[in-house]
């Protein structure tokens, strides 16, 4: 052999077998540290989520429970509403359909067997002003219908 001994080789050899350890531990340690903090933040994501998601519950049932009581109130408020209408006597065969409310009636039609020259087009009555139409003197103030459409 050439001078260098087995022994010494050997030693070497289990020098860097040993610093390849010592590397693939701290390699290990420093990735375990890491999928702690991943698995942390990953609870704290779940955690949240979880969160998020019962408050979206919450804001959803809130919300079906809003819409259910505007639907009964615009139910029990359209059953309540009558238009106030008032028919009167304008001149010769003219009478005139009054509304003494506070609102615009929109697409108001009128007709009826003593509505003289056909039924009225569907207009607009705004609020204590009237729409006028020939009737028949014997109509005497009635017709037979109002539609609202």
């Amino acid at each position: 052999m050439s001078g260098v001994e087995f022994g010494s080789v050997a030693a070497l050899v289990s020098a860097l077998v040993a610093l390849a350890a010592l590397a693939a531990l701290g390699l290990t340690i420093w990735q375990a540290r890491g999928a702690r903090a991943a698995a942390t933040d990953a609870a704290e994501s779940r955690r949240r989520a979880t969160e998020a998601a019962a408050k979206a519950a919450d804001a959803q049932t809130r919300a079906a429970d809003a819409q259910s009581k505007l639907a009964k109130l615009a139910v029990q408020s359209a059953a309540k509403y009558v238009p106030p209408w008032r028919l009167a006597h304008h001149n010769g065969d003219k009478y005139a359909l009054w509304t003494d409310g506070d609102d615009t009636e929109f697409d108001v039609g009128i007709s009826g067997t003593d509505v003289f020259r056909g039924p009225v087009p569907a207009a607009s009555v705004y609020a204590h002003s009237s729409l006028t139409f020939f009737g028949l003197h014997q109509a005497k103030g009635e017709v037979e219908s109002i539609v609202r459409r």
